[in-house]
């Protein structure tokens, strides 16, 4: 597991896991995660429905959802995920679309069957991960930003 911190300029950390047994009890983030199911299945429980998550699934959280689970299958998961604090979503999202979001920002569902979109994510998470200056990383983001 690679678990990594980057305060500038969003707040953002980054995730890159591959469980086997790993068991999530109910808990809360106070950030947003997005992420994607690289490989393997993940159950997941979130907003009051069990999930059999697969390799190609986009992952989006609120603050305040509270998911659990593990591994969907002996195989295990791996995914690749980002935490993004609320201040830091809301100048994301302001930097993208140059206006301030109104209102609360959500999601109408935890897992989303999306190949293409996570293919891209996936990409982009290791440009993060492997990015050593600020604007490589702020150009990756905008092509990443431009599809979803």
């Amino acid at each position: 597991m690679t678990l990594r911190s980057r305060p500038a300029p969003f707040g953002v950390e980054t995730l890159s896991a591959r469980y086997l047994k790993q068991i999530f009890k109910p808990h809360a983030h106070d950030e947003y995660l997005f992420g994607v199911i690289e490989g393997g299945v993940h159950a997941g429980w979130c907003r009051g429905e069990m999930h059999q998550v697969p390799r190609g699934s986009v992952v989006t959280m609120r603050p305040g959802d509270i998911p659990h689970g593990g591994a969907g299958s002996e195989a295990g998961w791996r995914q690749r995920m980002l935490y993004i604090p609320e201040a830091g979503m809301r100048t994301l999202l302001e930097d993208i679309t140059w206006r301030a979001p109104a209102g609360a920002l959500g999601f109408d569902a935890a897992f989303h069957a999306r190949p293409d979109l996570a293919q891209r994510f996936a990409g982009w998470h290791v440009a993060r991960l492997t990015a050593s200056a600020g604007a490589a990383g702020r150009a990756r983001r905008g092509s990443f930003c431009a599809v979803a």
